[in-house]
């Protein structure tokens, strides 16, 4: 047994309970607890603390585990003990900015390739090194679909010239975007402050039966709002974004 902290960055919507992850605050590295079950599900046994409440993103999360569990599609799993977890801190402003910063993807293809989804099969040959990334994307956009009569949250951005399709899990932007008609939705009206910062967690997904994919899942979207040198900062990198999504004059 072993007790580690995390600063959790997932708390997602998964099968009947939650998917969990986060960075260990001693190695910066993910860590993904699961259960015993079949697909490593969490139920609120797992991720509740002592009060009720739930892991949050950005909380630092003191939690027990039984050692690494690593699978070919989710080699950072690590099998939790059903003991309470404890919340020892908070990151917040611009201390939470520097700290993702720190850890994003900084160049190279979203977990493996430029599509949305990994095939398993090629996994259990070659076991990926990474189900787990932390982004700072470009053009970020929220896009509310329907299929077979049920509305489908996605999140579309780009990510180092590629652009990504992908269903959201985050059950706090859900609930946000429940209200919103279907159609795609800018920042603008999704009430994101053209200062704020935002990343996302995404996460590789168990592989699907019917289809033999494992997905690539938005399992958090986290917004920030920002202050002191970080504003001239972003000042810039908004006059450039509006420039680029000028088109420019014809004849």
């Amino acid at each position: 047994m072993e007790r580690i902290e995390i600063v959790c960055l997932a708390n997602s919507r998964k099968m009947r309970g939650r998917c969990v992850a986060g960075l260990r605050v001693d190695t910066g590295t993910w860590l993904r607890p699961v259960s015993d079950d079949q697909d490593g599900t969490l139920y609120g046994r797992h991720y509740e603390f002592r009060d009720g409440t739930e892991a949050a993103v950005l909380d630092v999360v003191d939690l027990q585990v039984a050692g690494p569990q690593p699978a070919p599609h989710q080699p950072e799993n690590w099998r939790v003990v059903a003991v309470r977890w404890r919340r020892t801190g908070r990151l917040e402003g611009d201390r939470a900015v520097r700290y993702l910063r720190r850890h994003t993807l900084r160049e190279g293809v979203l977990l493996g390739n430029r599509t949305d989804r990994v095939e398993f099969a090629a996994l259990i040959d070659r076991p990926t090194v990474a189900s787990l990334a932390l982004i700072e994307p470009e053009r970020f956009r929220c896009q509310i679909r329907t299929w077979e009569g049920q509305r489908k949250n996605r999140v579309l951005f780009t990510l180092h010239g590629v652009d990504y399709d992908l269903s959201l899990t985050d059950p706090v932007w859900e609930a946000r975007l429940r209200d919103l008609p279907v159609g795609t939705h800018t920042r603008y009206a999704l009430k994101i402050a053209w200062t704020a910062k935002v990343f996302l967690t995404v996460s590789l997904s168990e592989p699907f039966e019917k289809t033999g994919f494992c997905y690539k899942l938005v399992a958090a979207v986290i917004v920030l709002a920002i202050a002191g040198p970080w504003m001239l900062t972003t000042l810039v990198e908004y006059i450039q974004r509006t420039l680029q999504s000028i088109p420019s004059a014809v004849g």
